[in-house]
């Protein structure tokens, strides 16, 4: 449920290029809405002076992404907002990141999707995707073993999470560019009452 601001991602990458318009298009999007969010902003903290190096390639990254909003902080600066917080190389702000309630937003999208004439379909499963001779694809769907049908389009969006590298790589022609998933760990806390 968060919004990423964009400079963590390759700069020329499809993924900075979608992030940081997509965060400009959704904070546009969750106001005309009125989808409960929050633009709460987000420090990443250098514990050690040496990892301040880290802040400023990321700063720079940011800045060549297009990210505005982004900006370093002394430990001084931060030790004055959060006096709890122990920081030796500062901290870079990120106040375009933000988090969004999820749920209201997959609902408002599904309302879209259905005033546009588009279908929802539930409880079926994709099994197969083609890609035609012609260009688009030919995505396989069934409902159980003997209830299966096919649909055809000149566009198809991946949006299958951590399945995204099993489906491109299913379509053969990018061989070449095999993508693999890489897991990791995020840890996230939230703090009952005044912060300390």
């Amino acid at each position: 449920e968060v919004i990423h601001a964009g400079f963590y991602y390759k700069n020329g990458s499809k993924k900075a290029e979608m992030c940081v318009r997509g965060r400009r298009l959704l904070y546009r999007y969750l106001d005309d809405r009125n989808i409960n969010h929050r633009q709460c902003g987000k420090w990443v903290i250098a514990t050690t002076s040496e990892e301040e190096i880290k802040l400023h390639e990321l700063l720079t990254n940011g800045h060549m992404n297009d990210v505005e909003g982004l900006s370093l902080l002394t430990p001084t600066q931060v030790q004055a907002e959060e006096t709890w917080l122990r920081c030796e190389g500062g901290a870079l702000s990120s106040v375009h990141t933000g988090i969004v309630d999820s749920h209201h937003l997959m609902k408002s999208l599904r309302r879209d999707i259905v005033d546009f004439g588009g279908d929802i379909i539930t409880q079926h499963e994709v099994y197969q995707i083609e890609t035609r001779a012609q260009g688009g694809f030919i995505v396989w769907i069934k409902h159980s073993e003997h209830d299966s049908f096919r649909i055809e389009c000149d566009q198809l969006i991946n949006a299958t999470g951590l399945w995204g590298g099993i489906w491109w790589n299913q379509l053969g022609e990018h061989s070449a560019h095999q993508l693999y998933t890489r897991y990791a760990l995020g840890r996230y806390w939230q703090l009952q009452g005044k912060s300390p």
